[in-house]
């Protein structure tokens, strides 16, 4: 009797324990269940969910007309530059005896600039590209754009005359019209006119990467003479 009692008191103990551990199965299904639930709920939100709009960006178009009018804003283009000095003279003959003689000498200091008139551009001088990424120029032909001397840095070196003769401030003048002409021809004998060619052409295909273009060319220009007049 005695060991009976103890073994079904042994017994509930363990029944116990098998509710415990059976009910603990159900309540962790029962969540494992519900976090399955709320993934697939989401899942189907999402794929029911209407895409969100990608606005497409808006294509520039580059026209010719539009690429001249970038150029003509830079207005002259001065791409060369050169300054000389240099000793020139004249001379008014005298009559017998040297009377009425004048000889001067001066220094002058000179500059003459070269470079590109754009106001010149056509349309259809620039032909562009379908894709907008390259561009053909027909530039115009390079010109002096100024010559000037720097009347500052002028000087007198010698002023000759002959007997009975007053100076006469009018072949000072003279000699530095003829100046400007040794100033010119100097410039023209350096090839002023060539290196304004190929720098305005580098000038201007580094404006056009910078504005987008992938491959710029130029049409062969000629390089044109210096002015008649020098």
């Amino acid at each position: 009797m005695t060991s009976d009692r103890r073994d079904q008191g042994e017994t509930k103990p363990k029944r116990k324990s098998d509710v415990q551990i059976v009910i603990a199965l159900v309540v962790s299904s029962l969540l494992t269940l519900l976090i399955v639930f709320i993934l697939f709920g989401r899942s189907l939100m999402s794929a029911s969910a209407p895409p969100t709009p990608t606005l497409a960006p808006t294509p520039t178009i580059i026209t010719s007309s539009a690429v001249v009018q970038q150029i003509q804003r830079l207005s002259r283009l001065e791409t060369s530059s050169y300054s000389v000095q240099a000793v020139v003279s004249a001379e008014r003959p005298g009559g017998l005896l040297g009377i009425g003689r004048q000889k001067v000498l001066i220094i002058v200091h000179g500059t003459v600039i070269a470079g590109i008139d754009l106001s010149k551009l056509r349309p259809e001088d620039v032909t562009v590209s379908p894709d907008g990424k390259q561009v053909k120029v027909k530039l115009p032909e390079v010109e002096i754009l100024s010559r000037y001397l720097d009347e500052g840095a002028t000087q007198l070196y010698d002023h000759q005359t002959g007997l009975f003769t007053q100076p006469d401030s009018s072949l000072v003048i003279e000699a530095q019209q003829n100046g400007m002409s040794r100033v010119m021809q100097a410039a023209c004998e350096d090839g002023i006119m060539k290196r304004a060619t190929d720098d305005g052409q580098k000038a201007l295909r580094e404006f056009f990467r910078a504005v987008g273009f992938e491959v710029v060319e130029f049409e062969n220009t000629p390089v044109p003479p210096c002015p008649e007049d020098v």
